[in-house]
C-alpha cells in the first residue's frame, strides 16, 4: 500500500528525530536530514 505524504510534515518528522537523537550524533543526524531535504526538493 502506497500512501502520499506531505514533504513538510516529512521534515517536521525528521527534524523531531534528530532533536530527540543522542547528543553524541546532533551533529551527524542534522547534516544527514540536510541533505536528505536538499535531495529531496532536487
Amino acid at each position: 500500500m502506497k500512501k502520499m505524504i506531505d514533504v513538510k510534515e516529512l521534515e517536521n518528522f525528521l527534524w523531531y528525530l534528530q532533536d530527540k537523537s543522542d547528543d553524541a550524533y546532533k551533529a551527524e543526524t542534522k547534516r544527514a536530514v540536510e541533505r536528505y531535504l536538499e535531495e529531496l526538493n532536487d
